[in-house]
């Protein structure tokens, strides 16, 4: 009975609400009844999700200070663009890609919104105001046009990546790294305990080098309906300047940003002079825009967000940048995401959870104790993992119970294994001639101390934790992905994947953006496919939103302390190699 009026009360606030946006949408048509191409910015790190601003920040510009730009997330945008391709008045969209720096499966999701927005008949045009290189460009050639100021050149002269390796470089000042790995395809200490890239990690480099290229041929050829060959062949010409792009068939045009309009306006059947197309700012126009009516299911899909390297207790953000990459200013804490985990599950709003994954993994306890999190709470309600720029090693840790795993085919994933690594520093205090000298009790006392090399006994001891840990590790895979300890051992040892090449060996289900995960977990969750069942992203605020998993720390000195946990963590399933490639 109590289920009956719950629904009831649904249903009458569905027609009530739909009502109004009936009313409102028809006003907004007789008020504003052209629009033409609403303006996107979408430079900058391109985000899954931006939270919004407290209510109060929108009282700070009456006292004269500025409110920064706030950079559109791919969530944001996937509302905009399906509210623009709803509403009949506006002609498309334009989207700015200067200084786009995000990841590559980050502009592959764009990628992805742009194609459903082109399905509803409306135009795109990317407008690339700096030099166009391989990421802007890839992003761009999903466009319809593409155009870009006299001054910019085409510069996508292919794919870049490397290493760094410090062994050398340690050793002058008396500083050697020790390093117990599963597998010589587990290379995360190898920038410290190497001099040069091992065979191991040039093959690695080499596929997904391989795998980004191919991507991008292929995106080029299809955007602008070239064969894969004369592609490679304008790339390895290039750089090009802006008019001979246009002449190469690589741009639409030429124009500054004032001259847009024009370029966009339509011929008229009689011959005469087109009028130029009305470009407007989404912040112009958002209010402007028809509000979908929807009948809601009653049920929420809660998106819990792990960012960043991987770690015991809470999660953290560090006011200050670190000089050592993997850390990060981010880090995502095992005791959050468990809180809220739990709080999810004990919600019966919530039908169902989407773990959203970006985290080149971290502490392999801390990974552990997510994962557990992920294999209890499917049991009451189903968990789909959506994979972002990269989910390896500890991100995949966390992602092998699912019931579900979504990501992008340029998605950095696997590296399944773990690494053990502490630096000697015995050399460096001599150089400075100061003498340490320590007191003993028991025999394995000093294997995490850093003036006493893992020598005799002292290595079996650190391999055996190591491998334990592996055993651990590849356990939870076999039982989340199904598989058998001979598949697994093919894929596994640290080895790093694309997201299309783990399909392939059964890492993950499914290629695709938060919007597959998404429906994936209502589909799993039993709910109506034609109501509304909205993502309930899990941050700080008012109504669905938890308490962020990123927090700053109200005690500024609290962060040290934790850093410092996190340098006492000795056994990492942590990513082989931090990895940018340009």
């Amino acid at each position: 009975m109590k289920s009956h009026f719950k629904i009831w009360l649904i249903r009458f606030g569905d027609a009530l609400r739909n009502a109004r946006l009936r009313i409102g949408n028809w006003l907004k048509v007789r008020l504003r009844k052209q629009i033409g191409y609403v303006v996107l910015d979408v430079s900058g790190p391109l985000p899954e999700f931006v939270p919004p601003r407290p209510r109060w920040h929108r009282y700070l510009p009456a006292f004269g200070i500025p409110l920064a730009r706030r950079p559109l997330g791919l969530t944001e945008i996937h509302r905009v663009l399906e509210r623009i391709a709803n509403d009949p008045r506006p002609r498309g969209v334009v989207l700015v890609l200067d200084d786009l720096d995000a990841g590559w499966a980050s502009v592959e999701s764009l990628r992805g919104l742009i194609a459903r927005f082109k399905q509803s008949g409306k135009q795109v045009a990317a407008y690339c105001g700096r030099d166009l290189n391989p990421l802007i460009y890839y992003a761009a050639c999903a466009a319809d046009r593409i155009f870009a100021p006299p001054s910019a050149g085409w510069k996508v002269l292919g794919l870049r990546s490397g290493a760094v390796f410090l062994k050398d470089a340690l050793a002058a000042w008396g500083v050697e790294a020790e390093v117990v790995a599963v597998s010589p395809y587990k290379t995360a200490g190898d920038q410290l305990a190497r001099s040069e890239m091992s065979p191991q990690q040039r093959e690695m480099l080499t596929w997904i080098l391989d795998g980004h290229y191919e991507r991008l041929v292929g995106a080029v050829a299809e955007g602008r309906g070239m064969t894969v060959e004369r592609v490679r062949e304008l790339i390895d010409r290039a750089p090009f300047t802006a008019e001979e792009a246009v002449e190469a068939g690589l741009l639409d045009g030429v124009a500054y940003l004032d001259e847009l309009p024009h370029r966009l306006s339509e011929k008229r059947q009689d011959g005469s002079q087109p009028e130029p197309a009305k470009l407007v700012n989404l912040d112009e126009v958002r209010r402007a825009l028809l509000t979908p009516l929807r009948r809601r299911s009653g049920k929420m899909i809660g998106v819990i967000p792990v960012r960043g390297p991987i770690i015991p207790g809470e999660s953290q953000r560090i006011p200050l940048p670190v000089p050592v990459p993997i850390f990060g200013n981010y880090q995502t804490g095992s005791d959050t995401i468990a809180q809220l985990f739990r709080r999810v599950e004990a919600d019966e709003r919530f039908a169902g959870v989407v773990l959203y994954v970006d985290s080149p993994g971290g502490s392999a306890l801390a990974s552990d104790l997510i994962g557990r999190e992920v294999a209890r709470v499917r049991r009451k309600k189903p968990v789909v993992v959506y994979m972002g720029d990269v989910a390896a090693s500890g991100g995949y840790y966390i992602s092998a119970a699912a019931d579900w795993i979504v990501c992008q085919p340029l998605t950095l994933t696997g590296s399944i294994g773990v690494v053990f690594l502490k630096l000697l520093t015995s050399g460096l205090f001599a150089r400075f001639r100061a003498n340490r000298e320590h007191l003993q009790r028991g025999a394995h006392a000093s294997i995490y101390a850093d003036d006493v090399p893992l020598e005799g006994g002292l290595r079996a001891v650190v391999e055996k934790d190591v491998f334990d840990t592996y055993a651990r590790f590849k356990a939870c895979v076999m039982a989340g992905r199904k598989m058998d300890a001979g598949q697994l051992d093919a894929i596994a040892g640290g080895r790093v994947w694309l997201g299309e090449q783990a399909l392939a060996r059964g890492l993950v289900d499914q290629l695709g953006d938060m919007q597959c995960a998404l429906d994936k977990a209502r589909e799993l969750a039993k709910l109506p496919p034609d109501q509304w069942t909205p993502a309930a992203w899990l941050f700080e605020g008012r109504g669905n939103r938890l308490p962020p998993p990123f927090e700053a720390d109200p005690e500024r000195s609290a962060w040290a302390g934790r850093l410092r946990r996190v340098l006492r963590e000795r056994v990492w399933a942590l990513m082989p190699f931090m990895l940018k490639i340009e």
